[in-house]
């Protein structure tokens, strides 16, 4: 049995050498199929701490991010039990360097995207991908200062993909492309899944993101959330109430909601998941976090709380109930953490609940956005200048 029959949704890998663009590529393509409105996610299945925020962020910042890790067994096994249980259509990007580890990972793929500067890079992912029985929809020749050019006769194999710089969006002949043969591959999923996993909500009162932002006029820019908008969001969903979130948007947009709810119970759907609650968390001097460290900075008027990730891949059930480090109470405090939303959460919330305000880092523009405040000199939506954060990654 394949896996595609095991699971409806199709994982396409995005596989190649190292520096040949495919984290480039993945978020070029992500980023389209999202301003197409087709649901979907990256899955970075390799522990190299990409993100989109490697695009989008300052180089320096970038680098202060990124957190290599390595394949070890259990990285592997979370990868692949994600991969086999996943909920949406997903591309994979999986690392640079072809290893045994690496195989595994592949044969819970369906399709693959292959891309090299070298015909010897091609060759060897080619093996790679048909030894793992996968379908190879594109091959790629990456050529950072050439344009681009479709092969013939098959417009996708011998083609020429200018371009890939890091922080740069790819949008040329082959990228079109492509995306036009991801969303036939996408789309037929696309009417029932939302149907499917909205219908599974664990409660009644369901907010969709991408349809709240419509509905409010919020049309300019489908793909992105403005700091200022985050009042009128919590305005419109109703406080101290039981309610599920569902869609894409950043993690302050969760946060904010999430504590907006309480004392009610919040719910989001992850990818990976389903539906999940935020982790408890429990605030304590000294914290046992089972997943990294903590590590606190200390300023006049607020303490930031900064999570290293010691795995870059975090099960739930193992951080169900954690810990984090007490802040002064009537100070601010900044969470920099880029784990799973479930867990940013529910670190909001614990805060929330002993702090005089609690905003979240982002690192693409290097502030922290207040996504909780107990009193009017500070309020939701607005942004605190941080300095630049280790931060770790998670995929």
């Amino acid at each position: 049995m394949t896996n595609s029959e095991i699971n409806p949704f199709p994982a396409v890998m995005i596989g190649g050498p190292p520096h040949s663009g495919k984290s480039v590529l993945t978020y070029s393509l992500s980023q389209s199929l999202r301003e197409n409105k087709v649901d979907h996610y990256v899955l970075r299945a390799c522990p190299d701490g990409e993100g989109d925020f490697s695009q989008e962020a300052q180089p320096a910042t970038v680098q202060l991010i990124r957190q290599k890790g390595r394949f070890n067994p259990l990285f592997v096994a979370r990868v692949s039990h994600d991969l086999q249980k996943r909920h949406l259509p997903l591309l994979v990007d999986v690392g640079g360097k072809p290893t045994p580890e690496q195989e595994v990972i592949l044969t819970h793929c369906t399709h693959a995207i292959l891309i090299a500067s070298t015909v010897e890079g091609l060759a060897e992912w080619r093996t790679l991908a048909q030894r793992c029985d996968l379908e190879i929809i594109a091959e790629l020749h990456s050529q950072l200062d050439q344009e681009d050019a479709l092969g013939k006769p098959d417009a996708l194999f011998g083609a020429t993909i200018g371009g890939l710089r890091r922080g740069q969006r790819v949008a040329g002949d082959v990228c079109r492309t492509l995306i036009r043969t991801l969303q036939a591959l996408f789309e037929p999923s696309q009417p029932w899944q939302r149907t499917a996993h909205l219908a599974a909500a664990p409660c009644e009162i369901v907010a969709e993101v991408d349809r709240v932002r419509r509905g409010m006029g919020w049309d300019d820019d489908p793909n992105r959330w403005h700091f200022n908008e985050l009042p009128l969001l919590l305005d419109y969903l109703p406080a101290q109430t039981e309610i599920a979130l569902y869609g894409r948007a950043p993690a302050w947009v969760y946060c904010s909601a999430a504590i907006h709810a309480q004392p009610a119970l919040f719910h989001l759907f992850d990818v990976r998941l389903g539906w999940v609650a935020p982790v408890t968390v429990e605030l304590c001097p000294t914290p046992n976090f089972k997943g990294g460290q903590w590590q606190q900075i200390e300023t006049k008027t607020y303490t930031t709380v900064n999570l290293q990730l010691g795995e870059h891949y975090l099960f739930y059930d193992e951080l169900v109930n954690s810990q984090a480090p007490s802040a002064a109470y009537h100070k601010g405090v900044v969470i920099s953490c880029k784990g799973p939303f479930w867990l940013q959460s529910g670190l909001a919330i614990a805060y929330a609940q002993a702090n005089l305000w609690v905003a979240i880092y982002h690192p693409n523009q290097e502030r922290a956005v207040v996504v909780y405040s107990s009193t009017p000199m500070i309020v939701p939506g607005q942004t605190i200048a941080t300095p630049r954060l280790p931060l770790s990654i998670t995929s």
